[in-house]
């Protein structure tokens, strides 16, 4: 119950002016606006905040799927070197072969130079 001043029995109303309270009443309007001030800017507060986790989910989310897309470029590279590694492996083999081969008829002709330059 609040009293106006000079007045034992008038209960205040939220009407009241402010100039009509007493001391103890002025003490707790001042209070209520304090904690309606405060009120007023942990709602604002708290609006911010989740502006700003809705604005970082949605930055999140699409670097997610830029990576996502990077990566899998990049997976489709790396499959793309490995197949051509491996045919050129087949190759290297190929050619290893015939080189071998070409060695041998070197040497086999080395010696029938020899040979023949013995000979001569």
């Amino acid at each position: 119950m609040v009293r106006k001043k000079g007045s034992g029995t008038k209960r205040s109303r939220i009407d009241t002016p402010i100039d009509e309270l007493d001391a103890r009443e002025t003490m707790m309007h001042y209070n209520a606006v304090l904690m309606e001030d405060l009120r007023s800017k942990m709602d604002l507060v708290l609006e911010n905040a989740e502006d700003a986790t809705r604005g970082l989910s949605q930055k999140i989310d699409s670097l997610r799927c830029h990576m996502d897309q990077r990566f899998m470029l990049v997976e489709k590279a790396i499959r793309c070197n490995k197949d051509e590694i491996e045919r050129l492996r087949g190759c290297m083999g190929i050619v290893e072969v015939k080189l071998d081969r070409l060695a041998k008829r070197y040497d086999a002709h080395e010696g029938r130079i020899e040979l023949l330059e013995a000979h001569s």
